[in-house]
């Protein structure tokens, strides 16, 4: 075997199952709520309104599923802000007379958690969601005087919250956030809950495939480019090609990848662009009839199917480069492409 091709074998490594968090954008204008409370004094009610929306980000964790599972999933860190700010009052039980207490809550940003749960094959996952308040601060004004209560570092106990995620072009994630946070003002005297209603809509996308690094200049004066079409996808059989050209023809070559990261290391002449752990693709000669007509070409997301279904998760991401044979070459009597970067749609 070609010393060249030894050593990408030498660096190929068994890849582990991938978790990948993703990061949802929230749909405001879908992720309608309303707030409700109860208080030691009476209900608590909008002044004038109780609606609300949610906006921000939410991230979830994704993993291979198990067990008939499309997926394992879990809530992780997040910043859904309330919009508009909250406010409220607990209204006198003589109609004629001025409420109880005022309540006003403002900049209350949340973020939602939990442990893991299974995706199934429709999407659909039931969740045991805890909400943590990550800011927010509640003022109350009644007849025993005015305070400020930091709502900051509140969590609701967990509960059950049935919703999807559906696979398009990217991820839709539907989810109820159906909680409620107790609050106590010392001040006041007032204690309470508010519990909130309503669905929150967010959604995620993977970017486009970059172009990156540098090709080593061939021996005879060609520049290797890497190029891809279609869409690189966790599910899909095939449809996602890698392709070089401007390489010499009838030579032996193969893609290797990294799902680690990027890199710029001096390497057999030319330039390493991939950083960490590095599995090669099969080989193959190119093809071309003349200098600089030779190409490579493989389906990315075949061989994801057939060799490494662990890494089929939507997020998850690649640096892929091209290695191939250039006997006349100076140095190492090898080749190297530039390197593509993408991320795994659904």
């Amino acid at each position: 075997m070609h010393r060249s091709l030894v050593l990408l074998g030498l660096l190929a490594l068994s890849l582990p199952a991938s978790a990948q968090e993703l990061d949802f954008a929230v749909d405001q204008a879908a992720s309608d709520f309303t707030w409700s409370g109860t208080t030691s004094l009476g209900p608590l009610v909008g002044d004038p309104s109780n609606a609300f929306e949610l906006s921000g980000n939410q991230a979830l964790t994704l993993a291979a599923g198990a067990g008939g599972a499309l997926w394992s999933g879990a809530f992780t860190s997040g910043d859904l802000a309330v919009v508009p700010d909250l406010h409220g009052k607990i209204p006198n039980p003589l109609p004629f007379l001025p409420p109880l207490a005022t309540v006003r809550v403002t900049n209350l940003h949340l973020s939602l958690s939990s442990p893991a749960f299974d995706v199934a094959g429709s999407g659909a996952f039931t969740a045991q969601v805890t909400a943590t308040v990550l800011s927010g601060t509640m003022t109350v004004v009644s007849i025993a005087g005015n305070s400020v209560v930091d709502l900051a570092g509140n969590t609701t106990a967990a509960s059950a919250q049935s919703g999807t995620i559906l696979a398009g072009t990217g991820l839709a994630l539907t989810v109820p956030v159906n909680v409620t946070f107790p609050f106590d003002d010392p001040t006041s005297g007032v204690s309470g809950s508010l519990s909130t209603s309503g669905v929150l809509h967010a959604d995620w996308s993977a970017p486009a495939p970059t172009v990156y690094c540098t090709a080593k200049l061939t021996s005879g004066g060609c520049l290797p480019a890497i190029a891809t079409s279609g869409t690189p996808s966790a599910s899909a059989p095939g449809g996602f090609a890698l392709e070089v050209t401007q390489v010499e023809p009838f030579n032996l070559g193969l893609f290797f990848y990294s799902a680690s990261g990027p890199a710029a290391v001096p390497f057999l002449g030319g330039t390493l662009c991939l950083g960490g752990g590095i599995t090669r693709l099969p080989p193959s000669s190119a093809g071309g009839a003349g200098p600089c007509s030779g190409q490579y070409t493989a389906d990315f997301n075949a061989y994801l199917a057939a060799s490494q279904p662990a890494l089929r998760v939507p997020g998850q991401a690649f640096w892929v480069q091209c290695w191939f044979r250039d006997p006349p070459a100076a140095v190492g009597a090898s080749g190297l492409s530039d390197a593509v970067t993408f991320v795994l749609a659904p």
